[in-house]
């Protein structure tokens, strides 16, 4: 149903805030710190290609362990959201390791995101990804502009915690989601007995 779907978009929206400002400010902050510009886009190149490599393994999982694709979000998101704590330490050497989990849980997670509103909307997958997609793109576009803003008014600490923070509430959000789309599934299953 639709407040389902407006559930997803905000889980959506938070997830990609939150990656918008990692990778428009990862390597600005990680030069602010002391890290040259060369190994600063090393950084960037590092943290992407754990998040490829997760998106690749969390993807694997799902489909072979039979893992519900929200109750896997509700933990990258969590975990993506220490990482970006470790960022706020907003030190050299937190720059060279917060970008693994950060990546690796932070923005390992759409597919799964795309997975899971199909999977509960069969009857209308593509009207169901075009509203949560709203969250998605609004994300997009609201994480690298409000990060900015952050950044400028307050330092790369305060983004770090900002971005922490956008993930670490949409994990809470999207534990509320699955309880949701649980209790969803068990209506129209007994619905469907009656």
């Amino acid at each position: 149903g639709t407040p389902l779907l407006l559930l997803n978009a905000l889980v959506g929206l938070l997830g990609a805030t939150s990656a918008g400002a990692m990778v428009g400010f990862i390597t600005g902050g990680a030069e602010a710190s002391g890290i040259s510009p060369g190994a600063a886009g090393l950084v960037l190149s590092l943290g992407s290609a754990v998040g490829v490599a997760s998106r690749l393994l969390q993807g694997w999982q799902v489909d072979h362990l039979g893992i519900l694709p929200i109750g896997r979000l509700v933990w990258l998101f969590g975990l993506g959201g220490l990482g970006l704590l470790l960022l706020a330490v907003d030190t050299p050497a937190t720059y060279v390791i917060a970008p693994v989990p950060a990546f690796a849980f932070g923005w390992a997670w759409p597919g799964l995101f795309n997975l899971s509103v199909i999977r509960n909307n069969p009857s209308a997958p593509a009207a169901a990804t075009g509203i949560s997609q709203v969250g998605v793109f609004a994300g997009a576009a609201l994480g690298p502009a409000l990060g900015g803003v952050i950044m400028d008014a307050a330092g790369y600490r305060t983004l770090w915690l900002f971005a922490a923070s956008t993930l670490i509430t949409g994990s809470a959000i999207a534990v509320y989601l699955r309880t949701r789309i649980k209790a969803n599934r068990q209506r129209v299953e007994a619905a469907a007995t009656a």
